[in-house]
């Protein structure tokens, strides 16, 4: 029986198609379900077609990684946005944290397909078009809540133009911006994947909250 989908996608549209079809893959099957037959069966087009797109699997996954990204940091910004425009600076890195954490809870599948991927920093510095990058958000909350005056901050954004893409700095506000991606990220990894999956959500609401606050209070 053929159960290819017969929803048509708008001329043009394929590449598109088929990365959605993946995340939708992704979100019901997990990251090993998705491969460019099974997309290409579900676009209803033959995996020819897919191919004329996507050279292989991994490239493929490197497009669904960057919707994963692009989603991702849309969290983060709306959570941070939800906040009164006179916010603290700590309350917005605050909002930040959790938004991060609740993502990966909220979008497991995506979330763990993510942390497994490796993404290669010099394909990364090699590409034109932009990627989402969360780290960077985070980044500016760190900077914003320390005071960096302004000077050190127009010095460190000159380092940053020549840092390749995709690879975190070596200033102050880098090493603090990915110590609180590690507790993040790191909690978010325990809770869907790892020791602490499957806790009661009272627990988890009180882990990410001290999680937060303890990476939080890192920032001097």
């Amino acid at each position: 029986m053929n159960n290819v989908n017969t929803r048509p996608y708008h001329h043009g549209r394929l590449h598109d198609a088929l990365v959605e079809e993946s995340l939708a893959l992704l979100r019901e099957k997990g990251p090993d379900a998705v491969t460019l037959r099974e997309a290409a069966r579900r676009a209803g087009v033959t995996p020819s077609a897919a191919y004329r797109h996507f050279a292989s699997r991994d490239a493929l996954m490197e497009a669904v990684g960057d919707e994963v990204l692009g989603a991702l940091q849309h969290a983060l910004v709306g959570a941070v946005d939800e906040l009164a425009g006179d916010a603290p600076p700590r309350d917005r890195l605050r909002a930040a944290g959790r938004a991060y954490v609740r993502f990966a809870l909220r979008e497991s599948s995506r979330f763990r397909m993510l942390s497994s991927m490796t993404r290669d920093a010099g394909a990364a510095a090699r590409r034109t078009d932009p990627v989402p990058d969360p780290f960077l958000l985070l980044r500016d909350l760190v900077r914003e809540a320390s005071g960096e005056p302004a000077e050190a901050q127009a010095a460190e954004e000159q380092a940053e133009a020549k840092q390749p893409a995709g690879e975190p700095g070596s200033a102050p506000v880098d090493d603090l911006a990915v110590a609180l991606w590690s507790s993040v990220h790191g909690l978010s990894v325990l809770l869907t994947s790892g020791a602490l999956r499957g806790l009661p959500p009272a627990r988890q609401d009180h882990l990410i909250d001290s999680t937060v606050e303890r990476a939080v209070g890192m920032v001097p």
